[in-house]
């Protein structure tokens, strides 16, 4: 007798080995994000990482309709925080500005001293589909994605390691007009 699957279970299987996969994949952040959230700090300026980000998301396919604009603050202090995870959240909210810009647009990267001096902040303002009342609420839970294809860890993942950094992070939005993300990090000293 024939021992091979059922044709009309295949849709199924295959669902149940990405979602597997998903899963794996999942985890695998979940720890390699605990074991690297202790950060490894260093005096460094935030246009500079800023730049090595544009610079990337440039030559990125994705970004071919996307113009990105700069207005940096002048004279602005050092911060002092771990770069590489510093990148890694930028990285990400470049890549969710990406998103929410399928047909193109506009990012706008600016950075300021916070009113009160103790922070230095990047702005990161896109003109895409915008974000509704009810999902900022939730924007930077575990889980929580509006994407097919997302896990739901970013931005919650970004939010650890802003926190982490002494700094934090926030976002303005609503439908249809676009959303600004504002990372905030301390001043050295």
């Amino acid at each position: 007798s024939d021992k091979r699957l059922d044709p009309a279970f295949v849709p199924d299987v295959e669902r149940v080995i990405s979602e597997t996969r998903r899963c794996a994949s999942i985890v695998k952040n979940l720890l390699e994000f605990s074991r690297e959230s202790s950060p490894e700090k260093e005096v460094i300026a935030l246009d500079a990482v800023l730049d090595e980000v544009c610079t990337f998301f440039h030559k990125q396919p994705g970004f071919r309709n996307i113009v990105i604009g700069k207005n940096y603050g002048s004279d602005l202090p050092l911060i002092s925080v771990d770069p590489n995870q510093i990148r890694q959240v930028l990285m990400n909210l470049f890549i969710n500005a990406g998103h929410a810009m399928p047909h193109g647009g506009d990012l706008e990267i600016s950075t300021y001293r916070s009113a009160d001096g103790k922070y230095i902040c990047a702005g990161l303002k896109d003109t895409g589909v915008g974000i509704s009342e009810e999902n900022l609420a939730r924007i930077f839970d575990p889980f929580f994605t509006t994407k097919s294809e997302g896990t739901g860890l970013g931005l919650s993942i970004s939010y650890g390691i802003i926190e982490n950094n002494g700094g934090k992070i926030e976002v303005k939005s609503r439908v249809g007009d676009g959303a600004t993300f504002t990372v905030s990090l301390p001043v050295v000293g």
